[in-house]
């Protein structure tokens, strides 16, 4: 962590207190947390730039590396240019590191296929890594990971409302798997869907059930037709140009708009074939990216036809108007915040343990979460899950990491979330030792209580006046009266009191604290 970096940190935190004390404005404390946010993402993505840099220099941890990259397909947020500028253009450039590790291998090579030490060597020497400019990054704009709809879903922090439509045409549907289906999201929500078996264009949200009249459903459908349409001539297409004679295959499109933070707005659109990138629309230079030479024809013919303006202007008017309107119809759901649940667990085997941080039911979708060692984050060592929906309309996550048991105080889950207004931090405490005496204590409490109640149910059975019995000075035995001794009320009294004393001392509430790094 830059000292920079480190002062912007400390100064978050002395305006959170002067704001919580009431010497500080909201405004003035929103306005410092979106500095430290933007510094934090620029040093991560910086960070992750001087890894994949080193890294290609070693080869012992370089295909464990690019493996690990291949299979997670994370997200790194901001990029710099070759000066060191933030780039800003085009959201898709989020997702540069994706395409650049990918482009380390040939198509003849995948670090998830069986190398030998020779075809490793082969591949390093074939493969090297490229600057990492913003021109290298239009480059690759279409070799984007277009099969995993999640990655592209939702927004980061800078992007507070975004509009999104993923169509999928497959060649040969089955029951259950229509030819063409067309679903749309609002900030990760789901608000339409068609498929070619209903024919239909639905709501899937209430709230654009309740804004929007037939008219407007009738429409939607008929250019979802049209789409499907496309999409069934591009298949045929595609496989004879690929000269496939039949089989399964599929064409998946994808194409958006965001809102940004700042006001600004930006869009996209662009293509895959059999799950491996096809096209992609370059709106800078009016252009289109072709992955391959196939590709390349449908560039031309597009580039031809002037669709690279209609796409621009259509995700630079109509699309970001749509997206204002359904913002507002959904305002109630979209713009609420729950809190993430957040819960630490650790499995240990053979001196490794195993940290999971798991966070549950929050909303909206974006949320972060890192592990954390003294302090730093971990980005390299911690695996993480996607962003999955819950029923209830809200979302879970996790993130895990390997760790030395030995080591286990160091490490800290730290989330970051829009229902917080500061990042939370946790730990794994694990179980006390104290549970299983807690538990013999309980179940010697419940068999007294019930030697004791089957006492007194025999004494009033018998017609006798229930009462301990003593023993005498001399040796003798006598009764002590009814009413002078414990009572079964007093005996459940007694019992709750030991399991609220010995149950204290071991359960453990989740609580928040502040100060992520």
């Amino acid at each position: 962590m830059s000292k920079e970096l480190l002062a912007k940190l400390n100064q978050k935190k002395e305006v959170y207190r002067k704001w919580k004390g009431g010497q500080a404005t909201w405004e003035e404390y929103r306005n410092v947390v979106r500095v430290c946010r933007d510094a934090r993402r620029k040093a991560k993505a910086h960070l992750e730039l001087n890894v994949a840099s080193d890294v290609k220099d070693n080869k012992k941890g370089f295909f464990k590396y690019i493996s690990s990259k291949r299979k997670t397909r994370e997200n790194v947020g901001p990029l710099l240019n070759g000066v060191g500028a933030l780039v800003t253009k085009d959201a898709e450039k989020a997702e540069l590191l994706n395409a650049f590790f990918a482009s380390v291998f040939p198509a003849e090579a995948s670090p998830q296929e069986s190398q030998t030490l020779e075809a490793r060597e082969k591949v390093w020497r074939k493969a090297d890594f490229p600057l990492v400019e913003e021109d290298w990054v239009r480059d690759h704009l279409g070799k984007l990971d277009t099969h995993n709809p999640w990655a592209l879903m939702g927004c980061t922090h800078e992007c507070p409302h975004s509009l999104r439509y993923f169509y999928t045409g497959v060649s040969e549907p089955s029951p259950g798997l229509p030819a063409f289906v067309a679903v749309g999201y609002v900030d990760g929500e789901t608000i339409v869907h068609y498929d070619s078996e209903t024919r239909r264009k639905v709501p899937r949200a209430a709230w654009m059930a309740d804004n929007l009249d037939q008219q407007y459903w009738d429409h939607k459908t008929e250019r979802c037709k049209n789409w499907q349409q496309i999409f069934h001539v591009g298949l045929d297409t595609l496989q004879k140009r690929y000269n496939q004679s039949g089989g399964y295959h599929t064409v998946q499109g994808m194409y958006g708009c965001d809102i940004l933070e700042n006001g600004g707005i930006q869009g996209f659109e662009q293509y895959a074939y059999d799950g491996r990138d096809f096209l992609a629309l370059d709106k800078d230079t009016l252009t289109f990216t072709a992955a391959d030479a196939g590709a390349e024809i449908t560039k031309r013919e597009r580039e031809a036809a002037a669709e690279a303006e209609r796409w621009k202007r259509y995700l630079e008017t109509a699309c970001i108007e749509e997206l204002r309107k359904y913002v507002k119809y959904g305002k109630a759901t979209l713009e609420r915040r729950e809190r993430p649940a957040v819960q630490v667990s650790g499995k240990e085997s053979h001196g490794l343990l195993t940290l999971s941080c798991r966070a549950h039911g929050f909303y909206p979708r974006s949320i972060a979460i890192d592990w954390l060692r003294k302090g730093r984050v971990q980005a390299q060592e911690t695996k993480r899950g996607s962003t999955a929906p819950n029923s209830d309309g809200t979302y879970h996550a996790w993130a895990s990491i390997e760790a030395l048991a030995a080591e286990k105080d160091e490490y800290q889950c730290c989330v970051e979330h829009a229902s917080l207004l500061e990042p939370g931090l946790f730990s794994w405490e694990p179980e006390s030792n104290l549970l299983p005496i807690v538990i013999g204590v309980v179940i010697a409490a419940l068999i007294i209580v019930v030697v004791i109640a089957s006492f007194v149910f025999w004494k009033r059975r018998s017609g006798k006046a229930p009462g301990p019995v003593h023993r005498g000075e001399e040796g003798g035995v006598r009764s002590i009266r009814a009413g002078s001794g414990p009572s079964l009320a007093a005996a459940l009294r007694v019992l709750s009191l030991i399991s609220i004393r010995c149950t204290g001392q071991w359960k453990m509430r989740p609580a928040w604290r502040r100060g992520c790094p």
